[in-house]
């Protein structure tokens, strides 16, 4: 398909030819003339709306400048930057900070996660290459990778873990952790696997080479970069799915797209010859460089796990973590995926099935986390202070409730509630000086369908929870 000859007058257009791209690589097209269109102003125009939206576009990298200083600029003028840009593309290095991992508060640079800023100009530039090798790769993927796609996510991912434990019963579990999956892509393997996929522009495939190549700035010192994909790039997490979709793929075909599969009418007599044969239930899913295998035996997990360490080290140039890799029986201990746990158990029917439940190591850290915010409070300069950080404290907690609601949580939600609870009688009775509870209790302990913020959310209800009034409007936490 040569993409170079398509009129993009609208957004519209782009879209049609984006659905097209898809199709096409779903039949096993080829594509070239893609980096031709990162000219096209409607093109460009998308990207820096789609850039401009980032949360992250207020961010500089190395050169300073944040989204709003190319705003600024005449429409055409920007345009005209971006193009000459493109026709002779060197991306600038990368800027290198470091943030905790998970809720961690370590200053240890080992412990925390590095990310790389690119400049804006450069996350433009990427922002284009996502929209067009997106679409192909999406063609390509496996079917139970979850992270960083379009319409997928952790809830779904943890939704197909236990719903294949439950259909095949599937005891077994292998939990598998790369050893800095980020940092060690290989770039030629990379680019040879995008090749493969069907994406014959030589010169877009310089583009993403020069982009992996930038280096990055660390405390004004400059280094090379000669493997891995920067954490916090536009491209990183698309690139980082396409590093390890043949992964998938292998580990699919010994069951659920085994060859066989293609021979019979149905998945099932499929299914059903596999099993007469010998070949024992294997299912991967995926989030990121988080995976786990299910399987029916603990021999296969071993011997699936003997041939994913094989594959990753020959094929990928990655290993495996010998440490955080494990073998699990579900019936005797859990399996933690994304922050869950599950095991097998009876249920309230009395049932042996899956039980999906919030790890409470990551629940507490989510817990250490609010309430070190909620610490915070007591030393409010002014009520208005008080009450913008309440919100920012309430917009974290329904993160925290959203993402801990799936499974068994409902104890889970009581202790964090609980938590934020005594918390919040703390800093609400230190900042406003009460020397006893019943005072608080009193003045700022109020009905949920009194408070002025989130009314909707709340205005069926009349628990009550703690509130400070500004302008007449009490403001509630939690």
């Amino acid at each position: 398909m040569k993409v170079q000859r398509r009129l993009i007058k609208s957004e519209h257009d782009l879209t049609k030819l984006i659905d097209e791209m898809h199709l096409v690589a779903k039949e096993g097209g080829h594509f070239f003339g893609i980096a031709e269109m990162f000219t096209n102003e409607e093109v460009i125009k998308t990207a820096i709306h789609k850039i401009k939206s980032n949360q992250g576009s207020k961010t500089a990298g190395v050169d300073g400048k944040t989204i709003d200083d190319y705003l600024q600029m005449d429409k055409d003028e920007l345009i005209k930057l971006i193009s000459s840009h493109i026709e002779n593309y060197e991306p600038k290095p990368v800027k290198r900070i470091y943030i905790p991992k998970g809720n961690s508060k370590t200053n240890d640079k080992s412990q925390m996660r590095p990310l790389g800023i690119p400049t804006m100009i450069d996350r433009i530039i990427q922002e284009l290459v996502r929209m067009f090798i997106e679409p192909i790769a999406e063609a390509k993927f496996y079917n139970h990778s979850y992270g960083f796609r379009p319409y997928r996510s952790t809830e779904h991912a943890l939704a197909r873990m236990r719903d294949v434990a439950r259909r095949s019963k599937t005891f077994w579990v292998v939990e598998g952790d790369i050893k800095g999956y980020f940092d060690n892509i290989n770039h030629n393997k990379l680019i040879e696997i995008m090749w493969n996929m069907g994406i014959k522009d030589k010169r877009l495939l310089v583009i993403i080479k020069k982009i992996l190549k930038a280096g990055y700035v660390e405390n004004g010192q400059f280094h090379k970069t000669t493997k891995g994909t920067p954490q916090g790039g536009i491209i990183s997490p698309l690139l980082a799915n396409i590093y390890l979709n043949g992964f998938d793929w292998f580990i699919a075909k010994e069951y659920e797209f085994h060859p066989y599969t293609d021979r019979y009418q149905t998945r099932r007599a499929a299914y059903q010859k596999l099993k007469k044969d010998g070949h024992e239930p294997t299912y991967l899913v995926r989030y990121a460089d988080d995976w786990i295998i299910l399987t029916t035996s603990e021999s296969n997990a071993r011997r699936l796990l003997s041939k994913a360490q094989k594959y990753l080290k020959h094929k990928m140039k990655l290993e495996l973590s010998t440490e955080k890799t494990l073998i699990t029986d579900l019936r005797v201990r859990p399996v933690t995926f994304l922050s869950y746990d599950m095991r097998f158990g009876l249920t309230k029917e009395n049932k042996y099935a899956p039980l999906l439940y919030p790890n409470m190591k990551a629940v507490n850290k989510a817990i250490k986390e609010i309430k070190s915010y909620v610490k915070k409070l007591r030393y409010s300069p002014n009520d208005e202070w008080f009450a913008t950080n309440i919100e920012k404290i309430n917009e974290k907690l329904v993160g925290i409730s959203n993402y801990f609601n799936k499974g068994i949580s409902k104890k889970t939600l009581s202790k964090i509630d609980n938590k934020i609870f005594w918390g919040m009688l703390k800093s609400f009775k230190s900042y406003f000086k009460y020397e006893k509870n019943t005072t608080l209790m009193e003045n700022h302990y109020v009905p949920l369908n009194t408070v002025g913020n989130r009314r909707v959310r709340h205005e069926k209800y009349n628990w009550k929870t703690f509130a400070i009034e500004i302008d007449n409007i009490k403001n509630r936490c939690y």
